[in-house]
């Protein structure tokens, strides 16, 4: 054919070709742990470069990823594509996402159960949302009819558990079929895509891998989707590829595919979809993730992964040994669970988070031990191994974004997988009502069964008509898994002789699960003994239990006109702060009506002719239904249950992000108080309107607690918040100068260091004369402490009166002081200086200074000066000084003689001259 040439041709191009995108490692999260209860994080790149350049890939190498058979529905789309949102939001936190298919048809009114495309998918999820598998399991959906007032009202009972947000973290892509690398980078950096075939059918390879048979010593074949040109039309989901696959028609390469018509001879639901299949219609679609990672994730799990590396070819069939899967959120039932949830701070900060545990809608958050880590998140460790189960994390947190001041909260449902190996999802009782063949679709050992009994049909002959089949795949899907009830095999076409001891028509058992006669778990199951004579109705109770954990479930039951069985009795209810009232169920208007009370055991109960009345008209039986139409017992009673109680606790705030302990003076700012309400088991954020403090407009010490007033719906509401109130604390000053010395200036401690002078009482006076002091600080209001826990400061300081020294002399030029002095040349004895005129018959050049003694001036000192600085000339008065001054009287007296000499001698000699001229 010219078009498979030219694809080959463009194929082989495609392979020559480098990659034209850049690429773009995502960054995630891979935690193992090496005992059982010690959380390590590593953060690893999923290098997509390195991954979509491989000849081989599949997701199933890291991951845990189910598979489930859509059994005698028309969801082939339904199942693909919510593998693509599954897988999507699985390689981008690392954790396993189960969403219910059922959740997507339901609101597909007029066509619930039946076929459609991935458009009609994204529609649906976007207006409606989807919910968890263990929310809604997917055989809830067998009963729900097409249309009409019960469709509405069962949609209503289970649109209660959709959540939108998931669409919202991913947008839609769609690829060319032969887009071969953009849609290998896909896989590996977004999971898988939705692929669309037509006119084909399933084989199985034997041509080129019968041998893997005999490789894999089992029963394991190779399976090949080929086109036929039938007019079948299909959806499947790619996983991955093997560019090294030989096609039945002699071509290589393939895609890896998860298909939900079958499960195969390995119970896995994978196929190879050669790269030119002409069965390929259309683009692929999927969803390529744009969430902000608000909240990571890190745990202890170390859940097995057997499938790493099995579907490569190569090695087709042999399972791997010590690999672990990165789903963070599964773990095995014999382990305890540990998981973090905490705020990425690269682009957020977290104010305030609040976790809640929920399993089938009832609280079970005392199965945990829940930590809160301040302004980084929570740790959810269970305090028991768990039962296997889904458990649903429910986290109420408030953020704000990085660069971003405006808070924000928020809620999200995370879930909890404890697997214990045994998980063959379906199974169905198998029971003939005359000479037709009657299926009861039940899923009697799921995790996702949770709390609801399982259910058996045996007739009176204690024939157990039961054929295990596995619905979803695990990692030990192949395990030798059994069934036992006192050491007797349960799964058995042989008469079971157990059943004997019990005698009533309604019974529980007490049944055990083995795998490879490894003792696993016990589980109750309850068992019908049924007359393959008589004539019952089947019916599916969705019981809306009001957050009360009941005992025992049992919602698949047989009914008869008359008899054990024309009533089927509730089970007693009980809710912390509640109040037992009622039963009532949604009658076929649509409308809520009481349900009877038998008097004689308290007990409510659903007759026959409820069931009745609520027949689903053969003309509103959804695809499942129509396929059955030859039996119209099939799937055609459904019935909504609801539980009443009159609530006995008042609203509640369950979590906030105010402190336990404040400092005085403190204020609340009311825009970023966060506070998380609870009423009547709905947790929601309430909006705070006013802060209310004991005393005055903020925190006081001896204040023990602050109240916020708030609204919720539509009611106003006063929180009252204890909280311990720490004082103030004043910084003592510190090297503070205590010594003075007097100068005639006033002097006082400094505390200028005292950042604020409110609220203290500081005694600090001034003084100018010498002598001691005390100054004090004293704490008058009661919001403030020193650091010693003191109110009062004391201080002791002095002026001290002042020794005389160069600083003393005021006046340099006339050597005066700036006090009264007495000066001395001998230091002995000493005069009263008033003037340096006194020194001029100095002895000495050196003269002693001290201060006359008074209250202010210390007269112990002695000051030295040198009157030579001044200009002066004193007489010697002892040894040479004494000479000195002879001498120079003497030169001076001579001198003085000599000029009156020289004088009377001119007066002389002027006289004659006058005489000589007369």
């Amino acid at each position: 054919m010219p078009v498979l040439k030219v694809n080959k041709k463009f194929m082989n191009w495609l392979k020559r070709t480098p990659a034209l995108f850049p690429v773009i490692p995502m960054l995630s999260m891979s935690l193992n742990s090496s005992n059982g209860s010690e959380i390590k994080s590593n953060n690893i790149h999923n290098n997509t470069d390195e991954k979509q350049k491989r000849s081989y890939f599949s997701l199933r190498d890291d991951y845990i990823l189910y598979n489930q058979y859509q059994y005698n529905t028309g969801l082939c789309w339904d199942f693909s594509a919510t593998k693509s949102l599954e897988t999507s939001l699985m390689l981008n936190t690392n954790e396993m996402y189960d969403f219910s298919e059922a959740s997507i048809t339901i609101n597909d009114t007029g066509n619930v159960g039946g076929g459609a495309w991935f458009d009609d998918y994204d529609k649906l999820i976007s207006k409606n949302g989807i919910a968890y598998e263990s929310d809604f399991k997917f055989g809830d959906l067998y009963y729900v009819p097409n249309k009409g007032a019960y469709h509405n009202a069962l949609r209503n009972y289970f649109n209660k558990y959709t959540h939108k947000n998931f669409r919202q973290q991913v947008r839609r892509v769609d690829f060319e079929t032969y887009d071969f690398d953009k849609i290998k980078k896909h896989i590996t950096k977004n999971g898988s895509l939705f692929v669309a075939i037509r006119g084909y059918k399933t084989v199985a390879n034997d041509k080129y891998y019968k041998n893997i048979e005999v490789q894999s010593n089992s029963k394991v074949k190779v399976h090949e989707l080929v086109g036929t040109g039938r007019s079948n039309t299909h959806a499947v989901s790619i996983i991955g590829w093997d560019d090294n696959y030989k096609a039945t028609d002699g071509t290589t390469g393939a895609w890896i595919i998860l298909n939900s018509d079958r499960l195969y001879s390995n119970h896995d639901g994978v196929n190879f979809l050669p790269y030119n299949s002409s069965a390929i219609i259309n683009k692929f679609s999927g969803y390529e993730y744009i969430g902000k990672n608000i909240l990571l994730s890190e745990s202890n799990a170390n859940y097995e992964n057997e499938f790493s590396n099995y579907y490569n070819v190569a090695n087709y069939g042999v399972r791997s040994k010590n690999t672990f899967a990165k789903n963070k959120n599964i773990f095995n039932s014999t382990q305890n669970v540990k998981i973090k949830y905490k705020i990425n701070r690269d682009i957020a900060k977290l104010n305030n988070i609040f976790a809640k545990i929920y399993q089938d809608g009832v609280d079970v958050s005392d199965y945990f031990n829940i930590e809160y880590v301040k302004n980084d998140g929570v740790i959810v460790g269970s305090k028991a191994p768990l039962k296997s189960g889904a458990y649903s994390v429910k986290l109420f947190y408030d953020y704000e974004l990085i660069n971003e001041k405006e808070h924000k909260n928020e809620s999200q449902t995370r879930q909890i997988y404890v697997l214990d190996g045994t998980e063959a999802i379906q199974a169905n009782s198998y029971w003939t009502i005359g000479d037709k063949s009657h299926i009861v679709f039940h899923a009697n050992n799921s995790y996702v069964l949770n709390n609801t009994t399982p259910v058996i049909l045996v007739n009176k002959n204690n024939e157990v008509n039961l054929n295990n089949k596995p619905l979803y795949t695990n990692s030990r899907n192949n395990a030798n898994i059994k069934f036992k009830v006192s050491n007797n095999d349960l799964i058995d076409l042989k008469v079971n002789k157990f059943l004997e001891e019990y005698k009533d028509d309604k019974f529980d058992v007490n049944v055990s699960s083995f795998i490879d006669d490894s003792f696993i778990a016990d589980k109750k199951y309850h068992f019908y003994r049924l007359d393959g004579k008589g004539k019952y109705t089947f019916s599916k109770l969705y019981i809306d239990t009001n957050g009360a954990r009941p005992e025992s479930l049992v919602t698949e039951v047989p009914f008869a006109e008359s008899g054990t069985f024309s009533k089927h009795y509730l089970p007693k209810l009980e809710k912390p702060n509640s109040k037992f009232v009622k039963y009532t169920y949604i009658n076929k208007k649509g409308s809520e009506i009481d349900l009877p009370l038998d008097n004689s055991n308290n007990k409510y109960y659903i007759s026959y002719d409820h069931i009745k009345e609520l027949k689903t008209n053969v003309l509103n039986f959804n695809y499942v239904g129509n396929r059955q139409k030859g039996n119209d017992q099939t799937y055609a009673n459904p019935i909504i249950v609801k539980a009443v109680f009159n609530n006995m606790s008042n609203t509640k705030v369950v979590s906030h992000n105010l402190e336990s302990s404040y400092k005085a003076k403190d204020m609340v700012n009311i825009s970023k108080v966060n506070l998380l309400t609870e009423e009547n088991g709905q947790i929601t954020f309430a909006k705070p309107t006013k802060i209310n403090y004991q005393n005055g407009d903020h925190i006081n010490y001896g204040d023990n607690e602050i109240s916020i007033d708030y609204e919720l719906n539509g009611k106003k509401h006063t929180y009252s918040h204890k909280i311990k109130v720490e004082k103030l604390i004043i910084d003592s000053p510190k090297n503070i100068n205590t010594t003075f010395i007097y100068d005639g200036n006033e002097h006082s401690l400094n505390f200028t260091q005292l950042g604020f002078k409110s609220g203290i009482l500081v005694d600090n006076t001034g003084h100018t004369e010498a002598g001691k002091y005390h100054s004090s600080i004293k704490i008058i209001d009661n919001n403030y402490s020193f650091s010693d826990g003191k109110n009062e400061l004391r201080y002791s300081w002095e002026i001290l009166p002042k020794n005389i020294s160069d600083n003393s002399i005021v006046d340099n030029a006339n050597l005066k002081f700036d006090s009264d002095v007495l000066y001395s040349f001998d230091k002995l004895n000493f005069n009263t200086y008033k003037s340096i005129n006194q020194l001029l018959s100095a002895s000495s050049p050196f003269v002693y200074f001290k201060y006359k003694s008074d209250k202010n001036h210390n007269d112990s000192s002695l000051l030295k000066v040198d009157l030579s600085n001044y200009g002066y000339t004193q007489a010697e008065t002892k040894g040479n000084n004494k000479q000195t001054i002879v001498i120079v009287s003497l030169t001076l007296t001579a001198a003085v003689l000599l000029a009156v000499g020289l004088i009377s001698s001119l007066v002389i000699i002027n006289k004659k001259k006058k005489r000589v001229g007369k």
